[in-house]
């Protein structure tokens, strides 16, 4: 849930990041014509999480991935070429994806693939205060990167030791909850 992972990513000591991913899909209209893509709401550090930078633009800023923030969306490399005939020009121009206007800002190399390859787009997700509170709706797959000196058997402990404490302070929620 948004909540587990805020506290997850709050409260550990072991990873260098943790980002948040969700599945979603868009309608992509304007250019062209209507096309259903997929992609994900992740967390504005994946990329440099995964140790991944666009191949042209940039990778989303902290403050993009916060409510009110800018509509803003990374596109692949295969969306790039199919759907903007690999305009170099893309960068900072409008796209329309549910109907609503987002700035592509990045475009990811051609080899990037996460966390699978039919994924075309990504938008940050940009968590609001609503989904701070929410704890009983568990949809978000995580990711983190272990920091330097720290064995997978410390980070598992310490992810146990703070999903046996979410599992006291909210039970409702968390009864029989982890992270691997």
């Amino acid at each position: 849930s948004p909540a587990n992972f805020m506290d997850w990513r709050d409260q550990n000591h072991v990873f260098d990041s943790i980002a948040a991913i969700i599945d979603i899909s868009f309608n992509l209209t304007g250019a062209g014509d209507p096309e259903r893509i997929d992609g994900r709401r992740v967390s504005a550090r994946l990329f440099s999480l995964l140790g991944v930078e666009p191949q042209l633009g940039r990778a989303f800023r902290a403050e993009e991935d916060r409510p009110g923030g800018n509509h803003v969306v990374i596109i692949s490399y295969g969306l790039w070429q199919r759907r903007f005939g690999s305009d170099p020009g893309i960068i900072g121009k409008p796209i329309n994806l549910n109907g609503e206007s987002f700035t592509v800002v990045g475009v990811m190399p051609r080899t990037f693939q996460f966390p699978t390859r039919k994924d075309q787009l990504w938008v940050p997700v940009a968590f609001d205060a609503k989904d701070a509170e929410q704890r009983g709706n568990h949809y978000l797959e995580v990711i983190a990167r272990i920091k330097p000196g720290v064995t997978l058997q410390q980070a598992q402990a310490e992810m146990t030791t703070i999903a046996t404490r979410l599992q006291q302070q909210y039970p409702e929620q968390n009864t029989d909850l982890g992270a691997v």
